[in-house]
């Protein structure tokens, strides 16, 4: 019957958040069960259900009062509503509880499963991505075309009807959880939604060219620090051809200039040490020699989201400071190009997609590699980069990998230490781990190297045991001579 039909939609349908079924999303959004629903709330999930994503409460909240005021007037049209009630749940503010509740659909993996398929349907049906802006204009209106179609299809797939074969390890990601957990276990503060205040984000990518996010690792964006200088300074600098690890730079203070960590100068110095020692002013100077928007635009090859025309000429970019922060799973993909020889791969976690009306959908997908940096940037870089680990002034010195095996990686620490970084690989893998609070606050004594690193370092030695030790080969257009540094 049609009352069996409207009971069974209620019951499965997708309400955003993870919710499936009216009850569970009126525990989320209003902390109530639905039977106690006032008329306002109840226009709420009716809105909800006709686009998860567009009439999204939390994300979009003006949208989603104005559809709850469209099925508040349907009903009093109809006679469901009487003309005082209509008034005053019209009239009513929307008030979205977002209480969280055990037992959903989704978990970490699925919900990015989900989140990269409606990305791969959008390419299917032709969806331009823009990773980079020219100005306000062009980033609002790229945002509206991407807004409606990933709703679309995000929409689309929550309906059912699809087999989603990914290439996610639960294997990896039960690791990296675990190591998480125990080097944070000691923060034990809690947010007055009972989550945990202080928390961690990672990225595994296995091989080169899958990524594999796990927590906030895609859904969160925060500032980068020092981890973004390889790939917008150095990396873009080196194809230029005009830098290299032995050529000398000035490092010293300079009025509008940013300082360096500690207040310290070292004045000469080559590439390799300044990148070694992090010093701020030498990245700064490079970006602004070669281009502020040069070394944007590496970044927008490498499909980094969340990239705003406010970035464009903005000289700060050089150590982190990005108008919207960067997300976990980007930074993975831009140290695993490093770890590829320059070369990125915009795979997904996506391996097929099946639907029951339409077989499979992605077998013409043919995910493409591109040389973003030159291979011979890419592996001096890198081979600048092991002495984070290597060099008497390295960053990360104490975080070297068991039995021997080669890796390269850098720190990066946002001022205050309100954002905490450490990004590295190996041949093998990548992996790139974020620590600091939800809402950003200082972080007296914590650094890159002190909660992230330990947990890179923990998480690799594991998931590189019994694996032998194995470096990257040398491109016959490098050549190696002295540097008055390091020898």
């Amino acid at each position: 019957s049609k009352a069996d039909i409207m009971e069974f939609y209620c019951n499965t349908n997708f309400y955003g958040h993870r919710c499936y079924g009216v009850e569970a999303a009126s525990l989320y959004y209003f902390g109530k069960h639905a039977e106690d629903l006032a008329p306002e709330e109840a226009a709420v999930l009716i809105g909800i259900s006709n686009s998860p994503s567009a009439y999204d409460p939390v994300s979009h909240p003006d949208a989603s009062k104005n559809k709850r005021d469209d099925v508040l007037k349907s009903m009093n049209e109809v006679g469901y509503l009487s003309n005082e009630d209509y008034e005053e749940a019209v009239s009513s503010p929307l008030k979205i509880v977002q209480k969280e509740t055990e037992g959903t659909d989704e978990n970490y993996q699925s919900s990015y499963a989900i989140h990269c398929a409606a990305l791969e349907l959008m390419k299917m049906d032709g969806f331009e991505f823009q990773y980079t802006f020219d100005n306000k204009e062009d980033y609002t209106l790229y945002s509206e075309r991407y807004t409606a179609a990933y709703s679309e299809q995000s929409d689309r797939i929550r309906a059912g009807g699809f087999q989603i074969y990914t290439s996610l390890d639960s294997g990896l990601q039960a690791v990296l959880q675990t190591q998480i957990d125990a080097s944070l276990s000691g923060f034990t503060e809690l947010q007055e939604n009972g989550k945990f205040a202080l928390q961690g984000a990672g990225v595994i990518v296995e091989g080169r060219g899958a990524d594999d996010p796990f927590n906030r690792a895609y859904l969160s964006a925060r500032q980068p620090g020092s981890t973004i200088k390889p790939l917008i300074d150095y990396g873009p600098a080196f194809d230029t051809g005009e830098y290299y690890p032995t050529r000398m730079v000035n490092d010293h203070k300079w009025e509008k200039g940013p300082s360096n960590s500690g207040r310290r100068y070292f004045g000469n110095v080559t590439v390799r040490e300044a990148l070694n020692r992090s010093l701020n002013t030498v990245a700064w100077q490079i970006l602004e020699d070669i281009g502020i928007d040069f070394g944007l635009s590496y970044l927008g090859e490498m499909e980094f989201q969340k990239l705003s025309y406010v970035d464009n000429q903005v000289p700060s970019l050089s150590i982190g400071g990005f108008t919207n922060g960067v997300r976990v799973v980007d930074m993975a993909k831009g140290y695993s190009t490093l770890a590829n020889g320059g070369v990125y791969n915009d795979r997904t976690c996506i391996v097929k997609i099946l639907h029951e009306k339409e077989s499979e959908l992605t077998k013409d997908m043919t995910p493409f590699a591109k040389q973003v940096y030159r291979s011979d940037s890419a592996f001096m870089l890198t081979d600048v980069l092991k002495g984070t680990f290597t060099s008497p002034y390295g960053t990360g010195r104490g975080l070297g990998l068991e039995n021997d095996m080669p890796a390269a990686g850098k720190t990066g620490t946002t001022n205050s230490s309100k954002d905490t970084w450490f990004c590295g690989y190996t041949p093998y893998y990548t992996a790139a781990v974020w620590v600091g609070y939800d809402i950003p606050r200082n972080m007296p004594g914590i650094y890159g190297a002190t909660y992230a690193g330990k947990i890179w370092k923990n998480v690799m030695d594991e998931i590189h045991q019994g694996l032998p030790p194995l470096d990257w080969e040398q491109p016959d257009t490098v050549e190696r001579r002295a540097d008055e540094t390091n020898g």
